[in-house]
């Protein structure tokens, strides 16, 4: 199934670019797609990021369908 992920701020520049499609097994969730090797620039960063599946915010454990959309999130504030 494919994925698209959309990176945000810090992610988007330690990985490079804004947005990907991944190819990766059915039934897979969103922790099995940030331990592959596409996410290994964001090693370092991945423990204080956030995910979005399809516009809501999710635990790493959502189960992810042909087709959804993952953002990665890195921490913000505001002042």
């Amino acid at each position: 199934m494919k994925v698209t992920v959309l990176f945000f701020a810090s992610a988007r520049e330690a990985i490079g670019m804004s947005e990907t499609t991944i190819t990766i097994s059915s039934g897979a969730s969103i922790e099995v797609l940030i331990a592959s090797s596409e996410f290994e620039p964001l090693t370092a960063l991945l423990s204080s990021m956030r995910f979005a599946l399809n516009e809501e915010f999710s635990r790493r454990d959502a189960v992810l369908n042909d087709g959804d959309v993952v953002a990665v999130l890195p921490p913000v504030s505001g002042g």
